[in-house]
Order: C-alpha cells, then sequence, then structure tokens
C-alpha cells in the first residue's frame, strides 16, 4: 500500500547538509517541495539536477540554502540566466560542479 506525506512532514525529513537530486528545465519542478524547504529554512543543501536546473534551484539559492550545485546548466531556459545563482556563482559564495 502507498503512503503519501503531507508536503510538511516530507520536508521535515531532508535535514540540513543534505544531497537533493532534483528535476530541472523548469518542467515538473516540485515547486510546493522548494517552498516548503525555504519555509522550513533547510540550510547548507547540495543540489544535483539532471539535465539541468531551474527556477526550484534559483529559488533554493536565493534564499541562501544552497553550498554546492552540480548541473550542467541552471538557466531559465528561453526566458534567460538564473539572476540568484549567477549572482552568487559569481560572488564565490556557491561551488558549482560543471556536468555538462
Amino acid at each position: 500500500m502507498t503512503k503519501f506525506l503531507p508536503i510538511e512532514e516530507a520536508v521535515a525529513k531532508i535535514h540540513s547538509g543534505s544531497l537533493l537530486a532534483m528535476s530541472g528545465n523548469n518542467h515538473k519542478s516540485s515547486m510546493a517541495i522548494t517552498r516548503e524547504l525555504v519555509r522550513q529554512n533547510v540550510g547548507d543543501l547540495k543540489l544535483v539536477f539532471t539535465p539541468a536546473g531551474g527556477i526550484n534551484g534559483d529559488m533554493l539559492i536565493g534564499a541562501g540554502l544552497v553550498t554546492a550545485v552540480e548541473t550542467g546548466s541552471l538557466t531559465f531556459g528561453e526566458s534567460g540566466l538564473a539572476p540568484n545563482y549567477r549572482r552568487v556563482a559569481k560572488e564565490g559564495g556557491i561551488a558549482a560542479m560543471d556536468t555538462t
């Protein structure tokens, strides 16, 4: 039997310092989970995106919750660059591992 948890309970199981694999490219990104991670202030996250990151990663980075990203790219696709990722990476505030 499948058991579903409320988003608040599911995110409470994610601890600071976790490695999270997330969908990206702004397609099927779980924004409810992303917003709940921000609300619960789960930090020191390491993110892995396949094939690329999008708005979900940029939101977590903008909230100051991410210390490392592994991805081929992190953009908003046709809408342009991810502003938080670009700013934080330029400032040296995040470890960025390119997987292209």
